[in-house]
């Protein structure tokens, strides 16, 4: 077996553009820019004890990060790794080689399967690609090999790569410790259905989430953005669709298309799925931007509605007061809410979103009667909050006085602290 995969890397290595430098007796390592044709240097052969061999690099550092992966500190062994697999065709072909061989540790193998993945050169594709085929079963690696495939190879002949402490952004964390960054724009057609029927695994999790995530800068293609839309209709895991529709809703944003429309509208219906806290948490930032159809606005609207649940009130409230055009059906509802809903945190919650739109009579009036009749002194602390920043200062100023002289001494301490805040 290690011999058919020592063949299959060296065919890759030898028909691709891989990167050339130091061969395996250099005793120097030089480092090649892309786009630069470095000149050729002559380097003194290594010096070899009589009887012994010299010393592999491939094996040294492969090695080196097997005993780093071991001591939980793997990212700087990785470094090294990556800096000689880029300058030396022997090592690469050897990384190829080992990735693909059975009797390679699995967790050595997913350590290595991430390495290659930031190399910019030809050919690390197919290799990735083939392990995920023959490795199918395994899943932790196949989510490696997945993020691998995914992984931001910019700039190419930077080492330091692997310490996701100092770079924590779309992180895919690996053995002992070293990560990679995911944030790559799949464009490899074999790549992009490869990890889109991924995304389609229906009995692993993690798979599709390690899926997700590799595709998420790629949905202005045509095919994982209609990847996406799929999943998306069978999704039951908050944290995969989460990362689904927050991608399409970006793609949404500032568009008039019909497809545009159509993504809102399925992103939108998604939301009252069970468990979809995350999901509804991303989508209201997602959308902010997004042109809302009919079929989006009516979903919503009914959502708001006395009888359905807080978080799908809010939400819903939230998506739609996020339009660059605020409905006066909507602004109509939370004058409604704040005034007579049986639901005293939707009361609260409509006080304050009522101070982030535009004042009007109609507001300015309902919250002065939360104010001036409610029982409650916390939603009447709401009330006096919100309405002194939409009253003219002469009208602040006398109800600050007022609010000062309040029996209750928490609404008191509320006044005192708004007088300050509008000195």
């Amino acid at each position: 077996m290690l011999a058919a995969a020592l063949s299959v890397a060296w065919w890759l290595t030898t028909t691709s553009d891989a990167p050339t430098g130091a061969s395996e007796t250099s005793t120097e390592e030089v480092e090649v820019q892309p786009g630069k044709v470095e000149p050729k240097v002559d380097q003194p052969k290594r010096t070899e004890v009589k009887g012994e061999p010299a010393p592999d690099p491939f094996a040294t550092k492969f090695d080196a990060l097997a005993r780093a992966i071991a001591a939980g500190k793997a990212a700087d062994a990785a470094a090294d790794l990556r800096k000689l697999l880029r300058t030396d065709e022997a090592a690469l072909s050897q990384a190829y080689a080992a990735l693909l061989a059975e009797e390679t540790d699995a967790e050595l193998r997913r350590a290595l399967a991430m390495v290659l993945g930031t190399l910019a050169v030809d050919g690390v594709d197919d290799v990735l690609l083939a392990a995920l085929t023959q490795f199918d079963k395994d899943a932790t690696t196949v989510v490696a090999l997945i993020a691998a495939l995914g992984a931001l190879r910019d700039p190419p002949d930077e080492d330091d790569v692997f310490d996701m402490e100092a770079a924590p952004h779309f992180a895919a964390h690996g053995p002992g410790g070293m990560g990679i960054t995911v944030r790559n724009i799949i464009k490899d057609p074999r790549v992009e259905e490869a990890l889109g029927n991924l995304l389609l695994d229906t009995d692993r999790a993690d798979v599709r989430m390690a899926a997700v995530n590799a595709m998420q800068f790629s949905v202005h293609q045509e095919f994982s953005r209609t990847r996406f839309r799929t999943a998306l209709t069978n999704e039951l895991n908050d944290g995969v669709a989460a990362v689904l529709a927050q991608s399409l809703g970006y793609w949404t944003r500032r568009k008039q298309s019909d497809e545009a429309r159509h993504i809102v509208d399925e992103v939108i219906l998604a939301a009252d799925r069970p468990g979809f806290d995350e999901y509804r948490m991303r989508v209201e930032t997602a959308l902010q931007e997004s042109n809302f159809g009919e079929i989006a606005r009516g979903q919503l609207n009914s959502w708001t509605q006395s009888g359905m649940s807080y978080e799908m009130r809010t939400f819903a409230f939230s998506a739609l007061l996020c339009q660059k055009t605020v409905d006066p059906a909507t602004r109509q509802s939370l004058i409604n809410i704040v005034t007579a809903d049986p639901n005293r945190a939707m009361r609260d919650y409509a006080a304050r979103q009522l101070a982030k739109l535009p004042a009007g009579t109609d507001s300015r009036t309902a919250l002065k009667s939360v104010f001036d009749n409610s029982t409650d002194w916390s939603l009447r602390s709401t009330a006096l909050s919100s309405l002194v920043g939409m009253l003219p200062a002469a009208q602040r100023q006398a109800l600050l006085q007022r609010a000062a002289s309040d029996p209750d001494q928490r609404i008191v301490r509320r006044a005192q602290r708004l007088s300050r805040q509008f000195q």
